[in-house]
């Protein structure tokens, strides 16, 4: 038992911790602001403590629920249906003001130091005026020398360069993007939804916190990938893993969601889960597990037909059923057996499928299969639901409306994005008859015409 002079020590102590913190801290002024990293969040905030104008420390907000350690212990569920808690940042977003003194950061334009070589690091430091001076003139220099289509854009397709390039009247860009193209090729060709029409799926954390019955994280890890406030998509679904909501993560990885957030980790080989989703609509529908009110009311029933005689075997001789996916995906038939029942008896369930499952040859088709599950289940448009196609809402990029100028050229889109590298190095060969036309275009995925006159001598990155 503490005697009382062991009790006045340990508050003499503290009393001198909190002294020592204050004086740290003296002078600062505190304010709050957001994070901008590319994580498909950004909605977090962080309290910033800020002295003479230099960053000194970020903390995370604290809007709600000061000092407590547990928020849903204090929360009712109108408070987390109104979101009424800390929207806390990630590591990354309460180190990243480092880079901002970083003796490695480049404050001001630089170019190359007279009679230097590339690789020697060698540069001088120049003016604005001549760092933009020297871009434009080098960007008509290599038209005038090379033609319009000698400036290109590297991965991905930049709708500023792309307003900039048709003002010009010269550049070309790349078609399609490996992060986000085949959830969105498949939500226009599921729901015919158009251009940048984004944000008709469902992924509100409050809705599947009160509404949900099962959680499907098919090739999707929240304990680090944020759609959301920092980690809060996790929270949430670790809340609903306690009210007694089953959790199914589906990854090759053992993931920290699957040690933490699931109640069963199904293993898959990569890039296979079209074959397991097919098995599972293979059970469904031979046992008239799936939701055929639904299907005959919202479902395409020609294109169900379709699908329904693929999965069968009908035209390929191929019945998909757990035995035939077992050999593919590495899932046991019986874990696909009883994951389809469960699913089938877990209504609505909120399933959500990462973008790193859709990022392979015909990775449409993973995003068409997640999203058919879905559909002939009845849980799509309803609540506790989702529809795992492109679920980031993202409006039409400002640059890219009607104001101002319009540009002199609608800018060609002629190679695949992610081969830009190759577009610009196998030309060379191209040119030398090492590599024949066809093969190049083949390769880096060209559309249409003729290739560019000479070497694509500089690229224009956004």
């Amino acid at each position: 038992m503490a005697t009382s002079k062991t009790v006045s020590k340990a508050k003499s102590q503290r009393t001198a911790v909190v002294r020592k913190l204050k004086k740290l801290h003296a002078g600062e002024e505190v304010l709050y602001t957001g994070c901008r990293i590319n994580c498909g969040g950004s909605q977090c905030v962080l309290r910033v403590r800020r002295k003479n104008g230099v960053v000194t420390a970020i903390e995370p907000d604290d809007h709600y629920n000061r000092g407590v350690g547990r928020e849903d212990r204090v929360m009712s569920d109108l408070d987390l249906v109104k979101n009424r808690l800390q929207l806390r940042g990630c590591p990354e977003g309460w180190l990243f003001h480092k880079l901002a003194t970083s003796p490695e950061r480049i404050l001001y334009p630089m170019k190359r130091a007279e009679g230097a070589k590339r690789g020697e690091a060698k540069f001088e430091r120049i003016s604005w005026d001549e760092a933009l001076d020297t871009i434009a003139g080098k960007m008509k220099d290599c038209v005038a020398r090379y033609g319009p289509y000698s400036i290109v854009t590297p991965y991905a397709p930049n709708a500023r360069l792309e307003r900039l390039f048709g003002l010009w009247g010269a550049g070309m860009e790349g078609w399609g993007w490996c992060s986000m193209d085949p959830g969105r090729l498949a939500m226009h060709l599921m729901t015919g939804n158009p251009g940048w029409s984004y944000g008709e799926g469902s992924n509100d954390m409050a809705d599947f916190l009160m509404n949900t019955k099962m959680i499907v994280l098919w090739g999707f890890e929240p304990t680090i990938t944020h759609f959301g406030p920092g980690h809060q998509l996790a929270y949430y679904i670790k809340m609903a893993r306690e009210r007694g909501i089953p959790v199914i993560v589906i990854d090759p990885r053992y993931t920290v969601a699957a040690e933490v957030l699931a109640d069963q980790w199904i293993p898959i080989k990569p890039g296979t889960d079209v074959a397991m989703m097919l098995a599972v609509a293979n059970v469904l529908i031979k046992e008239n597990l799936y939701d055929k009110a639904f299907v005959e009311k919202y479902v395409d029933l020609e294109g169900f037909e379709e699908w329904r005689s693929h999965i069968l075997g009908e035209k390929d001789g191929i019945d998909k059923t757990p035995e035939w996916a077992e050999k593919v995906c590495a899932v046991p038939a019986e874990t696909i057996r009883g994951f389809a029942h469960l699913y089938a008896q877990k209504k609505p369930t909120w399933l959500w499928k990462g973008y790193g499952i859709d990022r392979k040859s015909r990775g449409e088709n993973t995003a068409r299969g997640a999203a058919s599950l879905q559909a002939i289940m009845g849980n799509w448009g309803v609540a506790g639901g989702s529809v795992p196609l492109h679920l980031r809402f993202r409006h039409k990029p400002s640059v890219m409306l009607p104001y101002g100028e319009i540009p002199k050229r609608m800018v060609p889109k002629m190679y695949r994005s992610h081969k830009w590298a190759q577009m610009v190095l196998l030309l060379d060969k191209v040119n030398s008859g090492e590599m024949s036309l066809e093969e190049y275009k083949r390769v880096i995925g060209w559309r249409v015409g003729a290739l560019p006159k000479g070497p694509v001598s500089r690229v224009w990155s956004g």
